[in-house]
């Protein structure tokens, strides 16, 4: 009796470790590439107290120890992207969508100030690079714009990289 009992703990203690994980694949909503190093928070809904978290990899996959087939609540997120919360019941193999969270400057001050002050104290003229400006110049980076722009110079080095260098101050 008592080996049955022991093999019968053992089966049991063992389950937790034969028990398929569940796979995550997180992926943009609009080209369903992956999202890189994207967090995942979970929570059993019928046990609260089982919960967890896992960081995706570089292809958007993740494996974490959620039983197949329970019902769990789950939070996505990644800079960049808006946070998706969503109770899933979970299988072997799941996909969440992250959908981008894209906002647009309405202008760019370029000034030269080492210690940030505001436009109205300046000493400097201070030029605005409204939405406008970038869109009738057609540029596509930042480099391309601000190469009609006086007084600032963009140069690149295969070894630093691009270096921005405006009113002779460089960095």
């Amino acid at each position: 009796m008592k080996r049955f009992l022991i093999l019968l703990l053992c089966v049991v203690g063992m389950q937790q470790i034969w028990a398929d994980n569940a796979k995550f694949r997180i992926v943009r909503k609009t080209t369903n590439e992956p999202v890189e190093n994207a967090n995942i928070c979970w929570q059993l809904v019928q046990n609260q107290k089982k919960n967890g978290f896992g960081i995706g990899d570089s292809k958007g996959m993740l494996e974490l120890p959620i039983p197949v087939g329970q019902k769990a609540v789950v939070a996505a997120s990644c800079i960049g992207y808006k946070t998706l919360v969503d109770t899933i019941v979970v299988q072997k193999t799941n996909v969440l969508k992250l959908e981008q969270d894209v906002f647009n400057l309405s202008q760019v001050v370029v000034v030269g100030h080492s210690i940030p002050t505001p436009i109205d104290s300046s000493l400097y003229k201070v030029r605005v690079i409204d939405q406008k400006k970038i869109l009738s110049s057609g540029a596509t980076n930042l480099g391309e714009l601000f190469l009609t722009e006086p007084n600032i110079k963009i140069s690149s080095d295969l070894i630093l990289g691009a270096n921005i260098e405006m009113l002779g101050m460089s960095g």
